[in-house]
């Protein structure tokens, strides 16, 4: 083959990343909405408003995701955005029901979707290392990490005491992943690994 086309890694993966820009995108722009929310609401951050806001902020992710999962062809990053979409759809529904109400309830809900966003994000960036830098994918993944390791917030009467610095930490995560995410979704051009392994194919 004299010529590879530069769209397409191996006949089908984008080489340029426009699959997970996709995503990156859409979640970034989820991320700073809600983090600006937080920001503006903060004499408001009880339990009962953490829950309508986790509720929200969850369900419009999981819609957003499942749209941007719709258009990319690329199976391993749609498959990641749909686990993110059930996970924050089950989060977002139960955070509405009394099943996990008050303050601990809500620490558990954001722990538990924290955890489940950094799994998939870090599973993410290594099942698809081949075609393009796991660089974000481990960065945002971390992030998730750390606030579900710091959401865990131990204290005497939880349902009064946690709703406030559960929800500072929450507006920081989303703030940080969220410019990290639309910074990712904007870097233009092909990522190192992906750029040898299309001249090498050039060259063959």
């Amino acid at each position: 083959m004299s010529a590879v086309s530069h769209e397409t890694l191996s006949g089908s993966v984008p080489v340029h990343g426009a699959a997970p820009r996709v995503v990156n995108a859409t979640r970034a722009a989820v991320y700073v909405a809600g983090a600006l929310i937080l920001a503006f609401t903060a004499h408001l951050h009880d339990a009962s408003f953490g829950h309508v806001f986790f509720a929200a902020l969850t369900l419009i992710l999981a819609v957003a995701l499942m749209v941007a999962a719709t258009r990319t062809s690329v199976a391993p990053v749609r498959v990641l955005a749909f686990v993110q979409v059930a996970a924050s759809a089950i989060v977002g529904v139960v955070s509405l029901t009394p099943l996990l109400s008050g303050g601990s309830g809500l620490m558990l809900l954001v722990i538990i979707w924290a955890a489940a966003m950094a799994v998939s994000d870090v599973l993410g960036g290594w099942m698809m290392r081949s075609a393009w830098s796991p660089t974000d994918s481990f960065v945002v993944g971390i992030l998730g990490a750390a606030l579900a390791l710091a959401a865990f917030i131990p204290g005497s009467n939880l349902d009064t005491e946690i709703s406030a610095p559960l929800m500072g930490l929450l507006g920081g995560y989303l703030a940080l992943a969220g410019v990290y995410l639309g910074i990712a979704a904007a870097s233009v051009g092909v990522s190192p690994k992906t750029s040898g392994t299309v001249s090498s194919e050039v060259q063959s």
